[in-house]
């Protein structure tokens, strides 16, 4: 049963009868390792908010995924890592997202700020200068949109 902050929120993946109600979503299919275990924790542990704050979307991971801190610094040891452990993280989304061709989903706990806003925004430089090189062939809304975020 979900507890936020000491409350007892009240829901239940269990019905009446005891049975486990799961989230089933025909688009599971061919997910990455990332993908398959993210589905399977939000089917089970938040199905009721199925197709309200997630769902299954399709996609391609493009390279390997970017954790921060690194697992040489945060692995086997109980030390905290070293102040600067992910400065390069910023310059890496920002390279990421530059070389978006069609659509680049961004999801974030929080709005950008510091490295990560100034990253954004060469990011966002960059697709501009590469849309007008190719003839406005991203889709104006979306970019549009994602770039009014920023603001």
């Amino acid at each position: 049963m979900p507890i936020l902050c000491g409350l007892d929120l009240g829901w239940s993946n269990t019905d009446d009868g005891g049975e486990t109600k799961v989230s089933v979503d025909d688009d599971a299919v061919n997910l990455s390792y990332v993908g398959t275990a993210a589905y399977n924790a939000l089917r089970v542990k938040h199905f009721w908010f199925h197709h309200r704050l997630w769902d299954v979307t399709s996609g391609r991971v493009i390279e390997e995924v970017h954790q921060t801190p690194g697992r040489d610094d945060s692995w086997g040891t109980e030390e905290d890592p070293s102040g600067d452990h992910s400065i390069w993280f910023p310059e890496k989304m920002c390279e990421i997202i530059a070389r978006t061709e069609f659509f680049c989903d961004i999801m974030s706990l929080g709005p950008p700020d510091g490295l990560f806003l100034e990253n954004m925004k060469k990011a966002f430089s960059l697709l501009s200068a590469k849309k007008k090189r190719n003839n406005n062939s991203f889709n104006d809304w979306q970019y549009s949109w994602y770039a009014s975020q920023l603001r």
